[in-house]
């Protein structure tokens, strides 16, 4: 098979793109940018455009091993997806309560006077992953990274800790499943 210079660059990017500011800039301004401006839609297809750049770099790998890679080097990707999911359901209902007058006092009241404070709160979570990428390549090139068993755990404990908040959100908050299920679509739902 014969490359010409740009395939061999495409190629050579595909396999660099999370050390890449070309990659990280662009995947963080998108990110935070169409998941706070318009859904959540956005950063989960975002996530799926980063899924399937990491599918063509293991080109090489089988297919099951390729996927358990691909979904590896995305999961705080992931979790932080479900944060974002998790921060919906309980700020959107505590929103509500504010609205509704029943949370009009203390915290409600400053709440309610702050627009976009949700909005701010997604962003700043969501933008937690690719800071941390951006630190790392700020690092000389010839410095070694090396990962802690701490941050390699990160993802998991994001995951797990917001997967509890979600299944008991019925239990703290003042709605049920289908009400939480409602906020959900209505985040992924492309222009909420």
């Amino acid at each position: 098979m014969v490359f010409n210079s740009g395939s061999i660059w495409v190629l050579k990017w595909i396999k660099e793109h999370d050390d890449r500011w070309s990659f990280i800039l662009p995947y963080v301004a998108l990110s935070v940018t169409l998941s706070v401006a318009l859904s959540l839609f956005w950063l989960l297809l975002i996530i799926v455009v980063h899924v399937l750049i990491e599918w063509l770099r293991l080109k090489a790998r089988p297919p099951t091993r390729r996927l358990v890679e691909c979904l590896a080097q995305t999961q705080l990707d992931w979790a932080l997806l479900l944060a974002a999911v998790c921060m919906e359901v309980y700020l959107e209902t505590a929103a509500g309560l504010a609205g509704a007058g029943q949370f009009a006092r203390g915290a409600g009241r400053l709440l309610g006077r702050i627009p976009g404070w949700q909005n701010s709160i997604r962003a700043i979570i969501l933008s937690s992953d690719d800071t941390l990428q951006l630190i790392r390549l700020k690092k000389a090139p010839t410095e070694v990274i090396e990962s802690s068993p701490r941050i390699e755990r990160l993802p998991l404990m994001i995951f797990s800790l917001v997967f509890i908040l979600l299944l008991i959100a019925p239990y703290l908050l003042p709605i049920d499943y289908a009400q939480a299920s409602a906020l959900i679509r209505e985040a992924f739902s492309p222009f909420h």
